[in-house]
């Protein structure tokens, strides 16, 4: 059941994405693309269109959700993060937000720094989450990626059994991120489970003082771990409860350009244009399962 407060965080996002598009079609069409005139275009030549630079992140890569963990194995590894900074093993992994009533599908903790001396994972939510591939998504994933929002997931002790999770960032929507912050609570509880950090608890709690109001609750279940390897138990369940929900829908991942290029295993480029599709009459034929280079928002 979704809550009031989620509710209407899904209505302010749409508002976003809505004031999004407005200024879209008031835009001249053009081929260029970001504001060095560079033109995101795959092997057969793809139109440009004149977009806001920065919108989005300049590069997305789309899963079908029975794929989603055993092709995140690619990208979701703790071996993309520094030695010193990588997240213990008991932490890492890509999670299933199994409940969550927004867009955001599952969450990449291997990629996250870890912080030794004060026992805390720093996640960026517009890199380290994957969202369906909805508009309502788009528009939670320019916010975040607008605001530089990033979760600190600070454990009680060494245990790693529970910890509060604080938001900070410039800001959510015209909300100050500290002011977020001081009213809100996110927890991260372990659940029992066969292996130590296969699942955990997501209790959101709103108020000050000792008045605080629960207002969601979710759960966090390992589909990958740290070591590339399959929860075939978990992502069954996820099969289950989400397929349904997403009606065909694809999970995105958005990340930023390597070597001058978005690119990946066994993906090919290609220009995305799926905010731009909603305001020009004419859309570039995407083909399934790649990568795309957000058309006009390179960094």
């Amino acid at each position: 059941r979704v809550s009031s407060f989620h509710r209407g965080h899904q209505a302010m996002l749409t508002d976003l994405l809505v004031s999004v598009l407005i200024v879209l079609a008031s835009a001249e069409e053009g081929c260029s693309a970001g504001g060095d005139g560079g033109t995101c275009r795959d092997g057969a030549g793809v139109e440009s269109f004149t977009a806001i630079p920065g919108l989005l992140p300049p590069c997305k890569e789309s899963f079908e959700l029975p794929s989603l963990a055993a092709q995140s194995a690619s990208w979701c590894k703790p071996s993309v993060v520094q030695a010193t900074k990588r997240a213990p093993e008991k932490l890492q992994g890509l999670f299933w937000l199994k409940g969550l009533p927004l867009d955001d599908v599952a969450a990449c903790f291997s990629n996250g720094e870890w912080d030794e001396s004060t026992l805390t994972l720093k996640l960026t939510v517009w890199k380290d989450f994957v969202f369906m591939d909805s508009y309502v998504a788009l528009g939670l994933v320019s916010q975040t990626y607008l605001s530089e929002l990033v979760y600190h997931i600070k454990f009680e002790n060494a245990s790693l059994t529970d910890a509060v999770i604080k938001p900070s960032g410039n800001a959510l929507g015209k909300i100050p991120l500290s002011a977020f912050a001081a009213v809100a609570t996110f927890d991260l509880k372990e659940l029992p489970s066969s292996m130590p950090g296969d699942k955990w608890a997501r209790p959101s709690t709103f108020g000050l003082g000792s008045a605080h109001i629960l207002t969601n609750y979710y759960e966090a279940w390992r589909i990958l771990d740290g070591n590339s390897k399959v929860n075939e138990e978990n992502v069954d369940i996820m099969m289950r409860l989400l397929g349904p929900r997403l009606k065909g829908l694809k999970i995105n991942r958005f990340h930023v350009m390597m070597g001058g290029q978005c690119s990946s295993v066994d993906s090919e480029m290609e220009a995305n244009t799926e905010l731009n599709s909603l305001v020009f009459s004419h859309i570039t034929t995407a083909r399934a399962d790649t990568v795309s280079c957000n058309d006009g928002v390179l960094l």
